[in-house]
């Protein structure tokens, strides 16, 4: 496949693999090859893509028998359970207090 063609269909996958993912709370990539019809290198081409753009992050080893899991990244926001404007004030805050 050329170059673009390629992108484009990894493009394609991203979305449908971040919707698995959000359906399912985590998912391995064998799981998300078995969710999206798509060829299996297009999938694992997103996933690493999402992975390198930290918009999933992974936990095991990636070796049989702890196979990587994937989840959604969380933003800071989340991370600490707060609102998003909230989280901007505690940064503000934050700085002043280093100044």
């Amino acid at each position: 496949l050329s170059g673009n063609l390629e992108d484009a269909m990894i493009t394609d996958c991203a979305p449908r693999v971040l919707d698995l993912i959000d359906e399912e709370g985590q998912a391995t990539e064998s799981q998300l090859r078995a969710g999206i019809d798509s060829r299996a290198v297009f999938i694992s081409k997103a996933i690493r893509r999402l992975f390198k753009d930290d918009q999933i992050t992974r936990t095991g080893t990636g070796k049989r028998g702890d196979p990587f899991v994937y989840c959604r990244s969380q933003t800071l926001g989340q991370a600490m359970e707060i609102e998003p404007g909230q989280a901007i004030d505690n940064i503000r805050h934050l700085r002043d207090y280093i100044k």
